[in-house]
């Protein structure tokens, strides 16, 4: 059997805060594709202020997917920190 193609991908986006004294990550990393901020998106989508975001050039959205990791890590870090 001979191989006909090979697909090759990476995972884009990938964020990941970590520790400054220990370099350790302070959680997984939230990659492209990550459910965990679902919630959070649901209700800027719902937010009718938020569609104004949505018509913007795509720096914007840009920020505003990294401000969704980021929030993201951030919520999951104050849970692990409560228990």
């Amino acid at each position: 059997m001979s191989i006909k193609s090979i697909g090759i991908t990476n995972q884009r986006e990938t964020t990941v805060a970590w520790s400054k004294s220990t370099g350790k990550p302070l959680y997984n990393a939230i990659v492209w594709q990550d459910t965990r901020t679902q919630d959070i998106c649901d209700e800027l989508i719902a937010d009718r202020a938020f569609q104004v975001f949505l018509k913007k050039p795509d720096y914007l959205l840009l920020l505003i997917f990294l401000y969704l990791r980021f929030y993201g890590l951030y919520a999951m870090f104050l849970i692990l920190k409560s228990l």
